[in-house]
């Protein structure tokens, strides 16, 4: 019982850094940044270092629900194989993540025009889209999680035919 509550403590803790950090700085922080530093460009800077911080704890949230996905597999062959597939689509997303930020770093290091590129913003948009499509792909995973545990809980408390 302690090892389930443990384990199950560790991924909402995970995915509450990742997912939550993730939701709570593209609605709100990208926006007030702008806003107080009074430009686009320097809050592209902020996001830059952001951005690779949120990758990590990418991978550190990604490796969490492996383990979580692995440990629940028995249990729940059908939920284990949503698990998979949305921890396969979320970890190819992250790579794709990782492939594409130094493109974008190098726009943030040249001048304002290359900044404001139509190929910056193409590599942009292909960021913020996987990004985006990883943060509804998190979610569904993570109904994933909570299904599997209330099926575990509900078996855990089937009476026994005698």
């Amino acid at each position: 019982m302690w090892k389930e509550l443990i384990q199950r403590s560790i991924v909402v803790f995970a995915i509450a850094f990742w997912l939550g950090g993730f939701t709570f700085y593209g609605a709100v922080v990208i926006h007030v940044g702008a806003n107080v530093l009074g430009s686009h460009s320097l809050q592209g800077q902020v996001t830059q270092e952001v951005t690779r911080w949120l990758n990590l704890a990418g991978v550190l949230t990604l490796s969490v629900l492996l383990w979580n996905s692995i440990a629940t597999r028995r249990r729940t062959p059908r939920l284990y194989r949503l698990l998979l597939t949305t921890w396969i689509i979320m970890t190819a997303i992250e790579v794709l993540l990782f492939y594409l930020h130094p493109h974008l770093d190098h726009f943030l290091t040249a001048s304002l025009e290359d900044f404001k590129s139509v190929e910056f913003r193409t590599w942009h948009n292909w960021y913020v889209n996987l990004s985006s499509v990883q943060w509804v792909i998190g979610l569904v995973h993570t109904v994933g999680c909570v299904a599997t545990w209330k099926a575990a809980d509900s078996r855990c408390n089937e009476p026994l035919n005698s």
